[in-house]
């Protein structure tokens, strides 16, 4: 069951990111991601958000990403402590490199599936370890932004702690399908481990 899905009507949330890439283009990831949540009934929200992404990798030009976008998100359905989400974002992406190779922008579709379960408590209520499971995939809609180690598809596992509405932790181990180089359509899989700060007010 849920919580504060419906507690509020609008509320902006704020997650901080850092992730270490381990097998392709080893890498750290920083990210600041506010965003928007705009409640539509208990079961639908509508989120427009603002990305900031700096990659600071090992063997490639470091880059700077902004994202702006625009999602909307389904609570359904619910199965005991079992829930499931569905999330979809339309994202504009402003890339600059390093290396004085200019900037691009890009348009990208993203859906995400995600079963959440609570593990302590019944709901996710305050003071409850939560386990998430998820799959997403990746839509470019044109070539503008090079697509060097892109994930194709994702999948994953969230360990986190709700100590209340306003603050939230959690860790990821992340499976990316990603492309090898820019150049070449042959796939690989990286690792990716996350670790999450989550602020809503």
């Amino acid at each position: 069951m849920r919580f504060f899905v419906s507690k509020y009507r609008i509320w902006i949330r704020n997650d901080i990111d850092f992730r270490q890439a381990l097998l392709v283009n080893p890498s750290q990831t920083y990210a600041l991601r506010p965003r928007l949540i705009i409640n539509i009934g208990n079961l639908l929200d509508f989120q427009p958000g603002i990305d900031l992404w700096y990659v600071n990798s090992n063997d490639m030009a470091n880059t700077t990403e902004l994202r702006t976008w625009q999602g909307v998100r389904l609570h359904w359905p619910d199965i005991g402590r079992v829930m499931f989400e569905h999330f979809y974002r339309f994202e504009q992406r402003f890339v600059y490199t390093s290396d004085d190779s200019g900037k691009e922008m890009g348009l990208r579709s993203r859906y995400r599936l995600q079963v959440r379960t609570s593990i302590n408590n019944s709901s996710l209520t305050d003071k409850t370890f939560y386990c998430d499971l998820r799959t997403e995939f990746y839509f470019p809609h044109d070539h503008e932004v090079a697509e060097t180690f892109a994930s194709t598809v994702r999948a994953g596992v969230n360990i986190g702690y709700n100590k209340n509405y306003k603050w939230r932790y959690f860790a990821s181990f992340l499976v990316d399908r990603v492309k090898n180089t820019a150049e070449q359509d042959r796939l690989a899989n990286n690792y990716i481990i996350s670790l999450t700060l989550r602020n809503m007010f």
